[in-house]
């Protein structure tokens, strides 16, 4: 039986090494090139907020429009700040002050990140206990009835951040304010993940949560 001379086998794993670090670095410079090319076309997406309003409309399925859209590079991706944003038509419409759509192109890298994050900030939400037991987070829009908070959150992933909030309970007479609420929310393979972080008064420790609803028609389990 014939063996392989050390030569012809170091000169293989050298041919091996040569080959993947070809790879790897033909990779790394398409990656790169691929970043400058994102981060030079920002200007003309802030000359064409349209393109992004329809790009949201997609994703949730509802009209969205804005008043006004900037946009800057942080080293994960690119950040557009949204001023003014309407999802919806009329009294059902959600508004949002002011809102960030964040992509992250190294998301793929890190367990839990999502490729896309909408962040959302100066919100009033009332968290209202329905008669089945199960809990439902509201928004409120400009007109009289409260607005379904799902319309923002059925994207992949929300941040919410400085939120204020009220707490409905009718069955147990709970009226609560809090005073600030930040939450992040997840979802994945049909369920939604749900953290939140809340203090009852300015000066107040934060109270911590993890909700889970497994389907659209279930309850939020905490």
């Amino acid at each position: 039986m014939r063996t392989r001379s050390p030569t012809v086998t170091r000169h293989r794993r050298r041919v091996l090494r040569i080959a993947v670090l070809a790879v790897v670095g033909f990779l790394t410079i398409a990656w790169a090139l691929v970043l400058a090319l994102v981060g030079l076309a920002l200007p003309w997406v802030v000359a064409h907020p349209d393109r992004i309003a329809t790009e949201l409309s997609q994703r949730l399925g509802r009209p969205v429009a804005f008043e006004r859209i900037d946009a800057r590079w942080e080293p994960a991706g690119p950040v557009f700040t949204l001023a003014g944003v309407r999802i919806g038509d009329g009294a059902s419409a959600f508004v949002v002050p002011e809102a960030e759509w964040v992509v992250d192109f190294y998301a793929w890298l890190r367990r839990g990140v999502s490729f896309s994050e909408f962040r959302l900030g100066g919100l009033d939400l009332e968290v209202v206990r329905e008669a089945e037991g199960g809990w439902r987070v509201r928004g409120l829009g400009p007109g009289p009835a409260p607005v379904d908070l799902d319309l923002v959150l059925d994207l992949t992933a929300v941040t919410i951040e400085a939120a204020r909030v009220r707490v409905l309970d009718a069955e147990r007479r709970i009226d609560w304010r809090l005073a600030r609420l930040d939450a992040r929310v997840r979802n994945e393979a049909g369920a939604r993940l749900v953290g939140v972080t809340a203090w009852a008064t300015a000066v107040s420790p934060p109270l911590r949560a993890a909700c889970l609803r497994e389907t659209d028609a279930s309850p939020y389990r905490c």
